[in-house]
């Protein structure tokens, strides 16, 4: 091998040495200066990894001869923190901290808890494998607290079974090794105010069960299936008392009335279904004849009422027909409800009404003739029995405020005030019938009030005369003047309390009164201005009409926006772009 260059008296590699030879007689001897300092760093790094590895080996030796169980360089803290610099001493402090405090802490949670403390950011899995580590380090106490029986048992609700909740559960099969899930979890939160899904009080019980031996976990099949539908089952032997004193005080109650009041009383909601069903067995518990003739009725009741409708509410439906033969859907539901206590669907009512007026047509009572004050009811009827007086009245209230008001609008307002609601074409319907008979009501008048009450009608019911001439002087001061600027000077001056629609629309029928007026009563001298007017519109005067004339002739090709521009600068009228270039467009085709 060849003797190494003076200086540098180490072992050198034959490698090396041929690469360096090499180089060195192809260099000059400043470049040859360099590549020898850059050849004696790297010999020195490589000595470093030959040391500790040496070193590395040694010291594994030494632990496999004493007996002890390695602990593979993946889980060991330092290994880690060579891997990681973020994490130093002080953070190791902190999650042997959280571990002392809690022994079944995961890595999501101390990867939270060390951010907020510290600011500093790992990954989970990074974490991970420092809590194995350090479990390690502080003691078997601390492994087999996070071991994979506890760990499966908690971990679907992140760790929410505490020792206490534990406790609680064990104390609760001592009571009673039948207890389900479903009891155990509301026992738990009323006592520590833990909210936890059954699944996991289920699988917690099974869990203990099998801890706590064959006693609790070796149990009767059958007695488990009862105590499962005695969880499910809402109506316990304390309700029933309440319900048999109710039957006792009145043996025709119905399902709907016995819930309101067990609801009242015991806070318990159960379905009208479940309390049907409850009260035929205890009707067959207490007088055995009566629930024969009971259960007979609800055989032989109006197959569409779905049993719902026993004789004694037909007997009360019968009774408002006979005082008002034209009453309506609601009003006869309600009506039932308020003195049986039974609320039905308005087609059930419907069905069951339409039933007995056949039944009293076929018998030849003698039926009412509608007079005026059951009008509304007919017309009620006619919209399916939803709009009542009230609503009829409120709906002419928004007719004579706003001849013009939409469906939409009054339904809106109608369901704002009532809190009822009604299709669009219901509503619709009973403005058109509304506005008819305003018009007739109009047309009979004198002619003294035909004319005020045609303004009413074609202004709206709240502009009155005051309000008309002053709309009128506002166009003759500004003729482009808009609702909302209108609306807003008519409250200032006359304390006008109306919405913006009506202004609108009384703006818009003077604007017509008055160009017919002007076309009807022109002058020679005033035509070409009103032909201007109908031209280029009543928003550019004569005035800015030579403006935008004076632009063409300076510059044939001027744009709209640059019109505008101008037009701004020198009048103060702002204008939109769109008027303008149609008003250019009018000009050029005139000069043409």
């Amino acid at each position: 091998m060849q003797k190494p260059i003076q200086g540098f008296e180490i072992a050198w590699s034959p490698l090396i040495m041929i690469t360096i030879t090499s180089k060195v007689l192809s260099l000059t001897p400043i470049r040859v200066k360099k590549r020898l300092i850059y050849n004696f760093q790297l010999k020195q790094l490589l000595s470093n990894f030959y040391t500790s590895s040496e070193s590395t080996e040694k010291n594994n030796t030494n632990n496999s001869t004493d007996g002890h169980r390695v602990i593979p360089d993946n889980n060991s803290a330092e290994k880690v923190l060579l891997k990681h610099r973020k994490i130093k001493n002080s953070h190791l402090e902190l999650l042997k901290k959280y571990l002392l405090e809690d022994k079944l802490i995961g890595p999501a949670k101390a990867t939270k808890q060390l951010r907020e403390e510290t600011g500093l950011n790992v990954s989970t899995e990074t974490l991970r494998k420092i809590l194995a580590s350090l479990r390690e380090e502080m003691g078997p106490e601390y492994i087999s607290a996070y071991s994979p029986t506890v760990k499966d048992r908690q971990s679907d609700q992140r760790y929410k079974l505490k020792d206490l909740h534990i406790e609680c559960l064990k104390k609760y099969l001592k009571d009673n090794k039948y207890i389900g899930p479903t009891n155990a979890m509301k026992k738990l939160n009323e006592e520590t105010g833990l909210s936890i899904a059954i699944p996991a009080i289920s699988t917690a019980l099974k869990n203990l069960r099998k801890e706590m031996g064959s006693e609790y976990s070796n149990l009767d099949s059958e007695q488990v299936k009862v105590n499962q539908i005695n969880d499910r089952i809402k109506l316990k032997d304390s309700h029933l008392e309440f319900l048999k004193k109710y039957l006792k005080e009145d043996k025709h109650l119905g399902p709907a009335k016995a819930m309101r009041q067990l609801h009242e009383e015991t806070g318990l909601s159960v379905s009208v279904e479940t309390m049907r069903k409850t009260l035929i067995n205890l009707k067959q518990e207490i007088d055995p004849e009566y629930a024969k003739v009971y259960l007979s009725t609800l055989n032989n009741t109006i197959p569409v009422n779905q049993s719902k409708m026993k004789d004694i509410h037909l007997e009360c439906l019968k009774k408002y027909l006979k005082e008002d033969f034209y009453i309506s859907n609601v009003d006869a539901m309600y009506r039932l409800y308020d003195e049986t206590g039974l609320l039905v669907s308005r087609v059930t009512i419907r069905n069951a009404l339409e039933k007995l007026e056949q039944d009293i047509t076929q018998h030849e009572i003698e039926l009412p003739l509608p007079d005026s004050n059951t009008k509304v009811d007919f017309r009620s009827r006619s919209y399916g029995f939803k709009l009542k007086d009230l609503h009829m009245d409120l709906l002419e209230r928004y007719v004579n405020e706003n001849p013009s008001i939409k469906a939409i609008d009054a339904k809106y307002r109608l369901f704002i005030e009532t809190a009822y609601s009604v299709s669009v074409p219901t509503v619709k319907n009973a403005l058109n019938e509304i506005r008819e008979q305003i018009c007739i009501k109009n047309g009979s008048l004198a002619a003294s009030d035909s004319k005020s009450d045609a303004r009413s009608w074609i202004y709206g019911f709240k502009l009155k005369e005051l309000h008309i001439e002053r709309l009128k002087e506002y166009l003759k001061e500004d003729n482009s003047i808009g609702p909302t600027k209108a609306l807003t000077r008519l409250c200032e001056e006359t304390g006008l309390d109306a919405s913006i629609r009506p202004v609108q629309a009384a703006l818009i029928t003077l604007k017509k009164e008055i160009e017919q007026e002007n076309t009807n009563l022109l002058s020679p001298n005033s035509k070409p201005e009103a032909e201007q007017n109908q031209k280029f519109g009543y928003k550019l005067k004569h005035l800015h009409i030579e403006c935008i004339k004076k632009y063409l002739n300076e510059n044939s090709s001027i744009g709209s926006t640059t019109v505008m521009n101008r037009l701004y600068e020198e009048t103060g009228s702002k204008i939109s772009a769109s008027h303008i270039s149609r008003v250019l467009r009018n000009i050029r085709s005139g000069d043409k």
